[in-house]
């Protein structure tokens, strides 16, 4: 996420794919967002839509029951933190075409 707000967005995509495979759920949701916003920056829409739509299929909008998938006492902090991300991503990509943005390439 750090390069991404950095404006780095190639490297935050380089970032994000080293989370898609073998991280927590939560972990692939946040790198799905990332990679959401990354792409939709770099003008790669299909490829930010694909991103949110497995980001929201790993943490869906509604929170988890308590014990649900041996979650620990705190898992509500890691489905907010994702949630935020993800909204975040839903966002951007929902708000506006990639030929729109003044900053387009």
């Amino acid at each position: 996420m750090s390069s991404y707000r950095l404006g780095r967005y190639a490297e935050s995509i380089t970032w994000a794919e080293g989370s898609l495979n073998g991280s927590p759920a939560y972990a692939r949701a946040q790198a799905c967002a990332v990679l959401s916003m990354a792409n939709w920056q770099l003008g790669h829409p299909a490829e930010a839509r694909q991103m949110l739509g497995k980001a929201e299929a790993l943490v869906p909008d509604v929170a988890p029951k308590r014990g649900v998938d041996n979650f620990t006492g705190v898992w509500w902090i890691d489905w907010s933190i994702t949630r935020i991300e993800i909204n975040e991503a839903k966002a951007l990509v929902e708000s506006q075409s990639p030929e729109g943005r003044p900053d387009k390439p």
